[in-house]
Formats: structure tokens, sequence, C-alpha cells
């Protein structure tokens, strides 16, 4: 059946290229899932010569990819439409652009990892609230750009979301309305991670908390794993 699976996203696979990429994708036609998290020297043209020869891709990991851009996934979106997995974080020149065509092309995106990703907005949320109804994991850990409204948006529309990683909306109130909505809407959620303290030189104000004393009872009531992380 040929290669399924690659990982080169190892320390010893940092010096990877869109020429090596090229390899991959000729000689793996039937590959079903990549990871190259962190290789920076790949760019949307290798991106591009993947979803060329490998439409049958259902998870795509390109973590920390410097180089790749909406142009990039576009690719992956149009041709590999079976995607079930998608993690770009922290992928700064990824934009709601991108990230809509995505959604709206891959409608069976199960698991989407936007961890760090600042240019991605409500518009996006709401795109995937509108395509994506098999949605069951969202990192939105550090974007700083969307808001409780964006997150309502997607999370009526996503009703087997089953695990829900959120930052700092905006700051605490905001934080704690967004958290009511996820739980509100998420009638299968079973995991729940959110962060109730972020100190970055990004955010105006430079320190954001959640009091976690306030939390108790609305914690108490989950029937869900509940993860707080201290982001410094």
């Amino acid at each position: 059946m040929g290669i399924q699976s690659i990982d080169l996203s190892g320390d010893h696979c940092e010096p990877i290229t869109d020429e090596a990429l090229g390899h991959v994708a000729r000689s793996c036609q039937r590959l079903q899932r990549l990871n190259i998290a962190g290789r920076r020297k790949v760019t949307d043209h290798g991106l591009s010569l993947i979803a060329k020869n490998c439409s049958l891709l259902k998870e795509l990991n390109v973590d920390k990819c410097l180089g790749i851009t909406d142009k990039g996934i576009k690719y992956i979106a149009r041709r590999c439409s079976e995607l079930t997995v998608l993690s770009v974080a922290r992928c700064q020149k990824i934009s709601d652009k991108g990230l809509q065509f995505v959604a709206q092309k891959c409608t069976n995106l199960q698991s989407l990892n936007i961890a760090g990703c600042s240019r991605i907005s409500d518009k996006s949320l709401a795109s995937l609230g509108q395509c994506c109804h098999a949605m069951r994991d969202i990192n939105l850990k550090d974007v700083p750009s969307i808001t409780f409204y964006g997150i309502e948006s997607m999370v009526s529309g996503t009703p087997e979301l089953t695990h829900v990683h959120l930052g700092i909306i905006q700051d605490a109130r905001n934080t704690m309305v967004a958290l009511q909505i996820v739980v509100k809407h998420c009638g299968k959620l079973q995991f729940l991670s959110f962060q109730h303290f972020n100190r970055t030189g990004d955010v105006a104000g430079g320190v954001r908390k959640v009091n976690k004393k306030k939390l108790g009872a609305f914690i108490n009531s989950l029937n869900a794993c509940v993860v707080s992380n201290n982001n410094r």
C-alpha cells in the first residue's frame, strides 16, 4: 500500500527543504499523515508538491513552519479535501484568508490547532461553525484577535466538540463569558483547558489574570477534565 505516515519533525530533520518534500510527494502518493513541524526551510512550494501528489492526506502538522502562508494551506485544502487534522500553531503568516478557505473546502475537519496565530480572528471561527460540524478538538490559545462572539459563532455550529483549549480572551470578564459559552453549547465536552494568567509584551497592559477562586462553582459544575495553565 506504500508509506502512509511520515514524521519529519525531529531535530535530525531540521535541514528538510521543499526539494526533500518533493521527493516525499512523488514517492509516497498514498500518504495520509505528514508532520513537518518546525521545518523553517519549508515554504508554500513544498506544500504545493504535497497537495499535487498526495490527495489522500488526512493529517498535517506544520507548526512553527515560518515560511508557510495562506497560499500554502490553500494548496492543501484545494487538493486534500478529506483532511481531518490540521495544526498550524505559531504560523504567523497564516490569516483568516487561508483558514476560511480551509473551513470551506475541508468540511470533515475534526481537529484544528491555531495556537499563536496572531492574524486569525472571529471571521475564521464563524467559518468553522458554518462548515466544520464534525469538529471535535480545537486549540485557540494565544490568538489575540478572537472574542467570545467568535467563539459562540463557532461552538454553536460544532456540537461534536469534546476538547477545547482556550487562552485569555481579551480580559478576565470576557474569558469567563467565553468559558460559559463553551460549556453551554458543548454538550459532549470532555476536556477544557484555559489560561488564567498571561504575561506577554505583545499585550496591552502586560499582565492579564482570571481569578481561579471565582471559577470555583463554575469549574465544579463541569462534567469534564479541566486544566488551568500559567503562561508566563
